[in-house]
């Protein structure tokens, strides 16, 4: 970037920005790469306003280094980018052929609308100005419509539609067919002269007869009738027209209020057909609605009542299958209250035995200690005599303990004000 170098270009980006710092009296180059169809290049040049310096854009064609000397596309100025607040340049190139930059040898056959020059790249030179600089640099291409002259926009149309005049141009391109055609049309010439050399000779040896008097008075009293019946014709119908004009004229209040009555009918009659739009609109908006909730609560009520016999279908089945558990329970109750009493009837008897053989040992044993008494009581009234002093020891016995357990409550409560008291005093 020093001056005085020779600075290589640099190949751009379609939509790509570029950013770039310029020192004092140097330069930059960019190459922009042509389409091969017709289009618009714009290369915009944003000059950072803080940079403090300025640049010259410059711009040729199949040119490495356009300065400002030869260059013969120069950038103009435009408005401010809003982004950066710097100057902006533009440079703009029409990548067609102008009115008069298509080659004679090529003007018969070049489409203007669809061919464009021969050229590869755009160059663009940036120079600082004033300083060091900063810049932006950016290109675009946009669509361009081509102008055709009135000439171009025939010829076009000859060829869509191939007429003879299209076919002419085809014969104008190809020099053989030229030639050929030349001979033929000299031809036809040479044939055209020699039958109305004959034609004429024919027609000067018949003018003057009778017969050829009558034809012509007969063809023109034809014309004169013919071109009477034409004038009439004419001039009636100029008459109607005057007539129209006449009462359309004597008319123009009945029409322009039958033309404002139909004006407000239409109005009305349009007014109607909206109102009645947007109420069959609302019918219809309401019917959707309906029709949906309909279907909700229909949708609801089946699912209730599946829900209910569900519910009833699952009631039916506890029942069912409560009561044959519990027949199948009360047929195990039964069945095992039949087994219970069996072993209880069996247990019953061997524990009968083995307590009449253990209550035996003990009456026989009592009735040892009491036979002193047997004379005068018999053996039930011995026992129910020792029952009673067995009942009335227990008593007794309940009623010492009773008081033996009062006197030690007392004791333990005496006790323990006595160890609060000592504590007491110790504090």
């Amino acid at each position: 970037l020093l001056g005085g170098h020779q600075v290589e270009p640099t190949q751009m980006v379609r939509d790509e920005e570029c950013r770039d710092v310029l020192g004092a009296s140097t330069s930059r180059f960019y190459h922009v790469k042509l389409p091969q169809r017709i289009c618009r290049v714009v290369v915009d040049v944003v000059v950072d306003s803080s940079s403090g310096g300025s640049v010259g854009a410059f711009g040729a064609l199949d040119v490495e280094r356009p300065h400002s000397k030869s260059a013969p596309m120069r950038g103009k100025e435009v408005d401010a980018d809003p982004l950066h607040g710097g100057k902006r340049l533009q440079i703009k190139y029409d990548h067609m052929y102008g009115p008069g930059d298509v080659p004679i040898e090529l003007s018969d056959t070049l489409d203007r609308g669809k061919a464009v020059p021969p050229v590869t790249f755009l160059s663009v030179g940036i120079e600082a100005i004033g300083g060091q600089a900063t810049y932006t640099i950016k290109y675009i291409i946009e669509p361009l419509r081509v102008k055709l002259t009135r000439e171009e926009m025939s010829r076009r149309l000859r060829q869509v539609y191939r007429g003879w005049e299209a076919k002419l141009d085809d014969i104008k391109r190809d020099p053989d067919r030229r030639a050929e055609f030349d001979a033929m049309t000299a031809e036809l010439q040479s044939k055209r002269r020699e039958k109305m050399k004959q034609i004429c000779a024919h027609e000067l040896s018949k003018m003057w007869t009778p017969r050829a008097l009558y034809e012509q008075l007969q063809n023109r009293s034809a014309d004169n009738e013919r071109k009477r019946r034409e004038a009439y014709a004419r001039k009636e119908q100029h008459d109607q027209e005057q007539h129209d004009r006449a009462f359309q004229h004597a008319t123009r209040r009945e029409a322009r209020a039958e033309q404002r009555r139909l004006e407000e009918e239409a109005k009305e009659a349009a007014a109607l057909r909206q109102q009645r739009a947007m109420q069959w609109m609302t019918t219809l908006v309401w019917a959707a609605r309906m029709s949906e909730k309909i279907h909700l609560v229909t949708s609801a009520r089946d699912l209730r009542r599946r829900l209910v016999e569900e519910n009833r279908a699952a009631t039916l089945i506890q029942k069912r299958w409560k009561a044959v558990q519990g027949t199948k329970r009360r047929y195990r109750l039964y069945r095992n209250v039949i087994i219970m009493r069996k072993a209880m009837g069996c247990h019953v008897r061997v524990a009968q035995l083995a307590e009449r053989q253990t209550a035996a040992g003990l009456l026989i044993t009592f009735l040892r200690r009491c036979r002193h008494d047997t004379v005068e009581r018999g053996p039930v009234d011995i026992a129910r005599n020792f029952r009673h002093k067995v009942v009335v020891l227990q008593r007794k016995w309940r009623a010492v303990r009773a008081m033996r357990s009062a006197r030690l409550e007392v004791l333990l409560g005496v006790f323990k004000h006595a160890l609060e008291k000592e504590k007491d005093e110790e504090e």
